[in-house]
């Protein structure tokens, strides 16, 4: 009878391959660490009923390369065109009339200039929200982007 944890080491590594440690390993780093997800933003929407706030679409991309040994080429991955959808930026999420996170006040900001959604790459962190009339959960992407203020000199 097999009673310690050595033990049944040693037979996971007979029955699962000498790799078995090394794959176990990186599992426990993988879960470990927090899911993010480098994306191109293809587009942003007003959300209606909002002031200063955008849903924005989004595209998985990654950092490819340009020339042998540096990478430095964000690009939307090819091969994944299928990975999308739409995010929301947690510093648009107290914007109202007088307020602009990170903290502008919509009044200062000279005529001829104005408030401009993200573009660009952003990296996406996943959230958990209640769905509405269920006790179950839905996956919402975010982001944490300060907008630019953008315009022409008078």
């Amino acid at each position: 009878m097999i009673n310690r944890r050595s033990d049944l080491n040693k037979l996971r590594t007979v029955t699962q391959g000498p790799q078995y440690a090394e794959r176990a390993a990186h599992a426990r780093v993988e879960a470990d660490r927090g899911m993010y997800m480098l994306a191109k933003i293809e587009s942003s929407a007003a959300i209606a009923g909002t002031i200063y706030r955008y849903l924005y679409t989004w595209t998985r991309a990654e950092i490819k390369l340009s020339t042998a040994g540096s990478g430095k080429d964000f690009q939307v991955r090819a091969s994944e065109t299928y990975y999308t959808g739409t995010a929301l930026n947690i510093c648009e999420a107290a914007n109202t009339a007088t307020f602009i996170g990170p903290g502008i006040n919509p009044a200062n900001i000279p005529s001829g200039f104005s408030f401009k959604p993200i573009a660009g790459y952003v990296l996406l962190f996943p959230q958990r929200r209640m769905t509405v009339g269920s006790t179950g959960t839905e996956l919402v992407w975010c982001f944490y982007a300060a907008n630019s203020i953008d315009g022409v000199c008078a």
